[in-house]
């Protein structure tokens, strides 16, 4: 059977959109989470960052999800990123407040220098 590039493009943007939603359903559902990030170059040398999420939700379900793909255009400092994770956050309708911090269980956190 033959397809179209219209049709795939069509079903590609179907598996999109469903993809959205239920990053969307996650994120409207999320009773805490904590983000890890990475940050790599394409083939252009632009910096991506990528923002993974943990999260717990209201039946204790822990999810691991990708959260978005983040183009850097300009510079990588600190205040970039977090400016980039911040507008993220506001497109994902995640709060600051949800976050939590992820402890290394093999020493006690006052032991940290």
């Amino acid at each position: 059977m033959s397809l179209s590039r219209q049709t795939i493009g069509r079903r590609i943007a179907d598996m999109a959109s469903d993809i959205e939603e239920q990053l969307k359903s996650l994120c409207d559902n999320v009773a805490f989470f904590s983000i890890a990030l990475d940050e790599s170059s394409d083939a252009v040398d632009t910096a991506q960052l990528l923002v993974f999420v943990w999260s717990v939700d209201k039946h204790f379900s822990v999810i691991e999800e990708m959260l978005d793909i983040i183009p850097l255009h300009d510079t990588t400092k600190g205040i970039d990123i977090f400016n980039a994770i911040d507008k993220c956050f506001g497109n994902k309708h995640l709060e600051w407040g949800k976050t939590c911090e992820h402890r290394d269980r093999r020493r006690p956190i006052n032991d940290r220098q």
